[in-house]
């Protein structure tokens, strides 16, 4: 409520690349889209290679830590492709625990569980 911003801003390419997912991951393609065409038009705009044939969803999963770099989508991505727990990067170097499943939930602040008791925290936490 006291956000200045009025509406959501969502990159186009962000858009292009959830409709070309939902397709890969069984969807019904709309206005003669294909995967494929989806995918190019993502990267030849910045005159990237295109690619022939429908992406994988680990080309999409790329694409998208490309695309969006610095603009952190990537936990939520990682999760949705089911990669969040799969040991990446000094991801495990610094945190042991970081591949147990329970981290995909934040856990839930105090104020937020004294204001609904109905509320319980978040499992682990």
């Amino acid at each position: 409520r006291n956000q200045d911003n009025d509406f959501p801003i969502f990159r186009y390419a962000d858009i292009i690349l959830m409709k070309c997912e939902a397709i890969v991951r069984g969807g019904t393609a709309t206005n003669g889209d294909t995967p494929m065409s989806l995918f190019n038009q993502i990267r030849a705009y910045v005159n990237a290679p295109q690619i022939i044939g429908d992406p994988s969803l680990q080309e999409i999963l790329d694409e998208r830590g490309r695309e969006f770099l610095d603009e952190h989508w990537r936990r939520n991505d990682l999760i949705r492709f089911g990669d969040f727990e799969r040991d990446w990067g000094f991801k495990n170097d610094f945190n042991p625990n970081a591949s147990n499943p329970q981290y995909r939930l934040w856990p839930l602040s105090i104020n937020v569980l004294n204001a609904n008791t109905n509320w319980e925290q978040n499992p682990g936490y």
